[in-house]
């Protein structure tokens, strides 16, 4: 059992594991997007809240045109890609002007300790049908039909049943205070840091060794 074990781990590790493991969560989730936050005193954030100011759209809103932004830059189309690079958004903005991982900022706030990734909310706005619905959304557009069924956000009978009764319940409870926010979100491309160079250590020494595995 030692020898049989020392072979499989030098076979395993002889391998590019972290490699492939990346390259796996590139093609996986290479094309979603997250909601990052950055300082909102940077110069980084004035420029994308002057651009928001003028624009005044909703944070779904700025979802889908980021989504369609990166459909269009993916595109094997030469006039996609320029339609894609003229589009101006936060993520745009930021890319623009020279932002990397080093400018976000990693919050945690009681609301967000039990939240994980792509949770949704239960206590979504009652008014969040009237605020954005599929009549205004042009869902022939791939990449805005794509992201309108990979959410479900137009199921009316799960709204329905989901928010059935919420409205009382929200009038009794007493408001809270807002905390002040000194961080501003926008939506990008969720990518990866390098992964580290593989170390040249001979890992099939480990054969040799009569105490590993032991």
């Amino acid at each position: 059992m030692n020898l049989i074990l020392r072979d499989a781990f030098v076979r395993m590790h002889s391998d590019n594991v972290v490699g492939r493991l990346a390259s796996e969560f590139n093609v996986r989730y290479g094309k979603n997007l997250f909601l990052a936050r950055i300082n909102r005193y940077s110069d980084i954030a004035k420029a994308v809240l002057a651009h928001r100011s003028s624009c005044r759209q909703t944070k779904m809103e700025e979802l889908i045109q980021e989504k369609q932004r990166q459909f269009l830059l993916q595109s094997s189309d030469p006039e996609d890609q320029a339609e894609g690079r003229a589009m101006v958004t936060p993520s745009s903005i930021f890319e623009a002007m020279g932002g990397g991982h080093d400018d976000m900022v990693l919050t945690r706030t009681k609301s967000h300790a039990n939240t994980g990734i792509g949770h949704i909310p239960d206590d979504l706005p009652a008014n969040l049908d009237s605020e954005l619905s599929t009549n205004e959304l042009d869902t022939t557009d791939p990449a805005i039909s794509s992201l309108v069924g990979e959410m479900g956000l137009f199921d009316d009978s799960k709204r329905s049943s989901s928010l059935e009764g919420e409205d009382d319940e929200t009038e009794r409870q007493p408001r809270k205070q807002v905390r002040r926010d000194y961080t501003t979100w926008l939506w990008m491309p969720l990518t990866f840091r390098p992964i580290p160079k593989k170390g040249d250590w001979d890992v099939t020494r480990i054969r040799e060794s009569e105490y590993f595995f032991s």
